[in-house]
């Protein structure tokens, strides 16, 4: 039997309980005449748990809300679907007559979604359709290793598979709803205060007391992907400095040590909206220590060594600038480093003890995309 058919099968048989079809008869009547006015979203179906597709549903519905209004449609709530399809028939929601139900209420748009779950990843297709042709406008899947990620991706996807539906059922660009634009480039400059140094790491030929310093840094990113970045970044600054107390001036005794790097990495913003990532870097750091000695100096080496650190920043985006905080760990392998003369060094073999030396850093950032 075909979905119509089955459609007017049912209602057919509810004709002898007037009572049980009132209610359905009330939300007919509030429809509008005009079916170009509402849409329709669904309860989600598939083999999912029935909670995740019932908050999936509610997401992809609210996400449905702001597209609506901007081209003066209705969205029907959940509590009127509901009535709809309680009168209707249970077999409306296994994908059956999803259409005539659209047509029943006036609605011009249906928007579908299904929810599956195999071997231990999630996907979720969202479908939008012309109610009254029957065809499909568009279809975007959202996929997630977990149930929860998939959740939080469904007002995105929702948001595209509408801004292309909708772009095809006016049969033309639609300025409301243009999908924004992804800004694939972005340069950004950052401020660090160091949180912890391995002072224990440095050797500091006079005093005792330690001053750490901050830095500025540098960042420019290509996203290549909505949620991926290439980034290329590099900074200079001081890390700490040790004076001797006892000094009678400023030029007396003092060990200081700075820090350049230049690193490659990827960021990852696993929600696509600039607001919260995650990266990656390594490259090359070189380590500089200046020795200031009684009387004389100063005195400076450097040490060119590998580096790596992790990052996480949120931001917040003002159309295509943003500000944020960062904070992140850098680990520098001295072991692999290489020794640049730079002057002569009071015991400069011995100013970096341990091998790995680790900061960590908070930074403000400013930064624009384009």
């Amino acid at each position: 039997m075909s979905g119509k058919r089955r459609f007017r099968y049912d209602l057919a048989m509810r004709r002898s309980h007037p009572r049980r079809l009132l209610p359905l008869l009330l939300v007919a009547l509030a429809a509008p005449a005009a079916a170009a006015e509402r849409i329709v979203v669904l309860e989600f179906t598939g083999d999912a748990s029935e909670k995740l597709r019932a908050a999936m549903t509610d997401r992809a519905r609210a996400a449905a809300l702001g597209p609506a209004r901007k081209i003066g449609y209705d969205v029907m709530s959940r509590e009127s679907t509901a009535l709809v399809i309680e009168q209707v028939g249970a077999k409306c929601v296994e994908g059956q007559c999803e259409l005539e139900l659209a047509r029943s209420v006036g609605a011009a748009i249906l928007l579908t979604g299904e929810v599956r779950q195999l071997e231990g990843a999630y996907t979720c297709d969202l479908k939008l359709h012309d109610a009254e042709k029957g065809s499909l406008l568009a279809l975007e899947t959202a996929r997630a290793t977990d149930a929860l990620t998939l959740s939080d991706r469904t007002p995105e996807v929702a948001e595209r598979v509408l801004a292309t539906g909708l772009e095809r059922y006016f049969g033309r660009t639609v300025p409301a709803l243009k999908r924004q634009e992804l800004l694939r480039w972005y340069v950004g400059v950052q401020g660090y205060v160091p949180i912890g140094v391995d002072d224990a790491k440095i050797t500091f030929t006079s005093g005792s007391s330690t001053d750490k310093q901050g830095r500025v840094g540098l960042r420019a990113g290509w996203r290549f992907r909505p949620s991926w970045a290439v980034e290329l970044g590099g900074g200079y600054g001081g890390i700490a400095e040790a004076d001797d107390p006892n000094s009678p001036s400023d030029v007396g005794p003092h060990t200081s040590v700075s820090l350049g790097w230049a690193t490659a990495g990827v960021a990852w913003e696993p929600l696509a909206n600039r607001v919260f990532s995650l990266a990656a870097e390594a490259g090359v750091a070189v380590t500089e220590l200046e020795y200031v000695a009684q009387g004389s100096g100063p005195y400076r080496t450097s040490l060119a060594s590998p580096t790596a650190g992790v990052e996480a920043r949120v931001t917040y985006p003002i159309g295509r600038f943003d500000v944020g905080l960062r904070t992140g760990i850098r680990g520098i392998d001295h072991r692999g480093g290489v020794l640049v003369p730079a002057g002569y060094l009071h015991a400069g073999e011995e100013f970096l003890k341990g091998g790995t030396f680790f900061l960590w850093d908070v930074a403000a950032s400013v930064g624009v995309s384009f």
